[in-house]
């Protein structure tokens, strides 16, 4: 299973579409304000991991309703990240192969 995580909210759009339209996916995980990534590009996600406290809250509220969405709101008090969490999901799905695309800083 071949897995595409996206985390943050600040990737360059051209390059996320173009690297989705050559790469395909098993199994998709949206981290926090990266749903608003893959919502603009029009990608639904297999999962979305977060605390949820960057993201915009009506994007959320959108994908809140697709029932075939798996969502784990997370603590903002923890000891782990929120793309820690994206990665043990990608892990028990047995991916053999999980890619990471996230903003540059």
């Amino acid at each position: 299973m071949k897995t595409l995580i996206i985390t943050g909210g600040n990737l360059n759009k051209d390059f996320t579409k173009e690297y989705l339209k050559k790469y395909s996916f098993d199994l998709i995980i949206a981290v926090d304000k990266g749903l608003e990534v893959l919502d603009n590009l029009e990608v639904k996600p297999n999962y979305i991991v977060g605390d949820f406290d960057s993201i915009n809250k009506k994007v959320l509220d959108k994908y809140k309703k697709d029932s075939s969405i798996k969502i784990m709101t997370l603590n903002p008090e923890k000891d782990f990240t929120d793309t820690h969490v994206a990665l043990n999901v990608a892990i028990e799905n047995k991916s053999e192969e999980i890619i990471i695309l996230r903003r540059n800083r």
